[in-house]
């Protein structure tokens, strides 16, 4: 009788086990965890400071959020990337310092107005440094075709 007993609630914890693997893995495919891939790709791209990138975003349907201001926003989510496109300089450097200190796997894209400061966009891992003789536009279309 025991032995019966036995058997059976071991084919039970297993079922359960199972069920709950299951579930979770579920769980993390639909994005439930938010810095996994795919939880990344629910949240989008952040871009600040150029409106073609962001008529671009809606074009290509990318999911993005546009920065009014330059401040990493503090919220749950982890973004793709930031584009940091901005005419100035110093708000693209402390916009891309912040993402960076609050998300280290952020990909940074950004708009070096000043040859002299793609070092320090490097350093920080940026992804991306477009300098001013190269077409932000061009590089956006790039970028929105790798992200669809």
């Amino acid at each position: 009788m025991n032995i019966i007993f036995a058997i059976f609630l071991f084919v039970y914890l297993a079922a359960v086990g199972f069920w709950i693997t299951h579930k979770f893995d579920l769980f993390i495919g639909q994005g439930g965890i938010l810095d996994s891939p795919e939880g990344r790709c629910k949240a989008g791209v952040l871009i600040y400071g150029n409106d073609n990138a962001t008529r671009g975003a809606q074009q290509f349907g990318i999911v993005h959020t546009v920065l009014e201001t330059p401040v990493f926003p503090n919220d749950k989510y982890s973004y793709v990337a930031l584009l940091a496109l901005s005419e100035n300089e110093e708000e693209n450097l402390v916009l891309c310092r912040e993402a960076y200190k609050n998300d280290p796997d952020i990909c940074l894209i950004v708009r070096c107005i000043d040859p002299a400061m793609r070092e320090w966009y490097e350093e920080m891992g940026a992804c991306r440094v477009i300098m001013p003789d190269e077409s932000v536009e061009e590089v956006l279309k790039d970028l929105w075709k790798i992200l669809v």
